[in-house]
């Protein structure tokens, strides 16, 4: 994760919204963003859970929209270990 924080602060992108699945695997790449992000100076303004599938129930954690809404950031980072969230993201 040190090469995507380091590319965010090329950017001058210090202000960082995470969208983060609920797999361990999402877990543990949550763990080493927020490390590398403390290491080159990204602040996380909001982590959010993401629920991925179409279920209208779990509305609100399957929108992008939704789960973007309401925060101040420069860019959305989006930890999906299964790629299938990561997908509809743009």
């Amino acid at each position: 994760m040190d090469a995507p924080a380091q590319f965010l602060v090329s950017k001058k992108w210090r202000q960082a919204l995470v969208l983060k699945g609920s797999g361990p695997r999402d877990s543990g790449l949550y763990a080493a963003f927020q490390r590398a992000a403390k290491r080159f100076g990204v602040s996380v303004v909001d982590t959010r859970p993401f629920v991925h599938g179409r279920d209208p129930r779990e509305r609100a954690q399957n929108s992008v929209e939704l789960l973007t809404a309401g925060a101040d950031y420069d860019v959305v980072a989006v930890i999906d270990a299964d790629r299938e969230f990561a997908r509809d993201v743009r």
